[in-house]
């Protein structure tokens, strides 16, 4: 029998018949690819040297932090460059770290799907500022991304066309996804709309 608690998904756990071996996660070796992604890493390190933080690589994953100031700069590059072609936007979220300062990173997942590389970037934003650079010029989809990442998080991204809530009602008060948000906290019902007396023809 499994023990799931000791078990980590990976390549590193293999079929030997009808019998799954389980590895532990600490066990489990990085993920080998070309270097591709090393390379992502490498030249953003050489191209936007001033503007990188940190960067490390974890289960096959790499991450470079960088200066919120240069978001734009960056992705941009990333996805017009020829060999990396990082021209999909997966996903944009953000972290927060109540307590510390800064007290937000924000996340922006990229992947090139034919070349099956991805590559992820963080950028720390303080508390009194919480406003990045919107990219939704370079990618269409960051329009709900954003807007959801402000609702939840209360980040603004300046730029955007069209900043407001996307999953709660303009009423709410406050960010959900914040770890100071009162878990108790009441909001303001919102009121039926009545529907028209006869639908348009």
């Amino acid at each position: 029998m499994i023990d799931y608690n000791n078990w980590y998904p990976s390549k590193g756990a293999y079929e030997e018949g009808d019998r799954i071996k389980p590895k532990k996660w600490n066990e489990v070796p990085d993920e080998v690819t070309d270097g591709t992604e090393d390379n992502i890493v490498e030249y953003i390190k050489s191209e936007f040297s001033d503007l990188v933080i940190s960067h490390h690589r974890f289960r096959g994953d790499r991450t470079v932090t960088i200066k919120k100031e240069g978001i734009h700069k960056v992705l941009q590059s990333l996805k017009e460059h020829p060999e990396f072609a990082l021209n999909m936007l997966t996903d944009i979220t953000a972290v927060d770290y109540l307590g510390q300062r800064p007290r937000f990173e924000i996340v922006y997942h990229l992947t090139n799907v034919n070349k099956s590389l991805r590559i992820r970037i963080k950028a720390e934003v303080p508390e009194r500022s919480p406003e990045v650079e919107t990219v939704t010029d370079l990618w269409l989809t960051a329009d709900w991304l954003e807007r959801e990442v402000f609702d939840m998080f209360g980040i603004k991204f300046k730029g955007h066309p069209d900043l407001r809530r996307i999953l709660l009602y303009e009423e709410f008060s406050g960010h959900p996804l914040r770890k100071d948000y009162p878990w108790n906290k009441q909001q303001p019902r919102v009121k039926p709309i009545k529907p028209p007396a006869a639908l348009p023809e």
